[in-house]
């Protein structure tokens, strides 16, 4: 048995694939609670449109048009569909 040097092993994590970028609708199982266990990540993009990841772990971009929002992620080669996009705010809701 070969032991792997740390080098190769911190390279072999780095090349790793979260395991929702290989399944992307896996991770809508757990989105709503991993969303709200996170909704303090909101408070820092007040007024503006979020990506969530698939499996709300965490805010993969954020901007105040939607639009360009969607196609930033296009254009870094993600299928937008993917993420969940939300409006930030600290108003209430009705």
């Amino acid at each position: 048995m070969s032991e792997q040097k740390p080098a190769e092993a911190a390279q072999q994590k780095q090349d790793e694939v979260p395991w929702w970028r290989n399944h992307p609708w896996m991770g809508h199982h757990v989105f709503v609670e991993n969303s709200n266990k996170n909704c303090e990540l909101l408070l820092q993009y007040e007024g503006k449109w979020v990506a969530w990841l698939p499996d709300g772990s965490g805010i993969l971009d954020a901007d105040v048009d939607p639009i360009a929002l969607v196609e930033r992620i296009k254009a870094s080669g993600e299928d937008p569909a993917w993420y969940h996009l939300e409006y930030a705010t600290s108003e209430g809701q009705l």
